[in-house]
């Protein structure tokens, strides 16, 4: 069922150059935007739908979404995500209405579902491929009838164009709030674990994807020799996903003894903030990721990071003063780098407290807030300027000069 959630108005002092309305749209990942909204105050509704509730909680937050505009004159539709029916009740309400349809994107969608379908032939699961190709092709439908985007990273903002054809103009990233309060770190300092417990390094994954699998098989080759060495050390994996039997079947085909005995994967973990408070370092590798969630949540714990310079990672650390960059398809140097930073809790200590003052001020609410208004402002502006592909031009007019939308993706589709 759509949820209508409004806050009171919060006009203290941030940017704000136009006054305007957004509505927002979100079935996943609901904090990511109700925050923001909360703090835009008269400035935004956020309707947000319950999968688990089916067609009719789409068809509800239609409606929903259809008198807000009308009541309240929206001048856009801010779609998180867009993919699926979602994105169809976006685009939608946006053409009803005649107002842009924007899409926040929160990673590479195409290439999901293009990694997605490919497994799902290798395995031979044709009732899951025949469902998931048209879900796809809708998506991309979706993408291609946006009138602009706002992602999490500069790095997406790339792809999307790409993707696309979405002139540059109408695509302006803003990174991702994270709830400082709910990742604070341990009131008692240093992690929450007893001294003859040992060390903990930790990584939170979504084992939906193929590249997140990739990426903690890596840090596994590269951490069962630190193991070995370190009796005292334990590994948890935590997360859950298409890809986790895949996980267990390569710890128990490769890793054996009490090494194997150490590295634990509790699959999904609800109350996540207590796992980041018991570790000591943090590991993430990927090979899709936009603008990962976990690592701001690792940081906000004041926790030191250790993983790769790809896709938007480059844009949440400071390679060696809010986390490290290592390579993780070599072993040897990412089982170097955790090592020195498990022998100096001084040096873990400094990148973690620089780690969260980082997000403190670039990812908290307040923060992300105007950057999002004033970044839907921007693109609205732009698209209202900027005639589309089927918009005739005036009688007498000059031909755009922003480039027009192909009719498929580009490389990275």
């Amino acid at each position: 069922m759509g949820n209508d959630s409004q806050a009171g108005p919060t006009e203290d002092g941030r940017k704000v150059t136009d006054r305007m309305h957004v509505l927002g749209l979100t079935n996943m990942r609901v904090d990511e935007m109700r925050e923001p909204f909360e703090e835009l105050g008269r400035r935004g509704t956020l309707v947000t739908i319950d999968p688990d509730d089916g067609v009719r909680a789409y068809l509800s937050a239609f409606t929903t979404g259809s008198r807000c505009i009308e009541r309240r004159g929206s001048d856009a539709v801010l779609t998180y995500n867009g993919s699926g029916l979602l994105g169809v009740v976006g685009a939608l309400l946006g053409r009803y209405h005649g107002v842009p349809f924007l899409i926040r994107q929160n990673g590479d969608i195409f290439r999901q579902h293009r990694e997605a379908a490919v497994d799902l032939v290798r395995e031979r699961e044709w009732k899951r491929f025949a469902t998931h190709l048209p879900f796809a092709l809708l998506t991309r439908a979706v993408f291609h009838d946006a009138d602009g985007f706002v992602p999490v990273a500069d790095a997406l903002a790339g792809t999307v164009h790409r993707q696309t054809g979405c002139p540059t103009e109408r695509i302006a990233s803003v990174p991702n709030p994270v709830d400082l309060e709910t990742y604070a770190p341990s009131e008692a300092g240093g992690h929450g674990r007893d001294a003859d417990e040992g060390q903990l390094l930790l990584t939170v994954t979504n084992l939906n994807f193929q590249g997140k699998y990739e990426g903690v098989r890596r840090l596994i080759d590269g951490i069962v020799p630190l193991l070995r060495e370190r009796p005292d050390v334990e590994y948890v994996v935590a997360g859950d996903g298409r890809y986790y039997g895949r996980l267990q079947r390569y710890l128990d085909d490769g890793v054996d003894g009490d090494v194997r005995d150490r590295i634990r994967t509790p699959g999904y973990v609800d109350e996540v903030a207590k796992l980041y408070r018991c570790a000591d370092v943090f590991l993430y590798a990927s090979f899709i990721d936009g603008y990962p969630n976990v690592i701001l949540e690792a940081q906000a714990t004041g926790l030191p990071i250790v993983t790769n310079p790809a896709y938007g990672i480059v844009e949440q650390i400071d390679d060696g003063e809010t986390g490290v960059f290592v390579d993780p398809n070599e072993s040897d140097e990412l089982a170097r780098t955790v090592s020195s930073l498990l022998d100096d809790p001084a040096e873990r200590d400094r990148i973690g407290r620089n780690a969260r003052e980082r997000v403190a001020t670039t990812n908290d609410a307040e923060s992300v807030a105007p950057l999002l208004y004033d970044a839907v402002r921007s693109v609205v502006a732009e698209r209202r300027t900027q005639p589309t592909a089927d918009e005739p031009v005036p009688v007498g007019g000059d031909a755009p000069t922003a480039p027009r939308r192909p009719g498929g993706g580009a490389d990275d589709g």
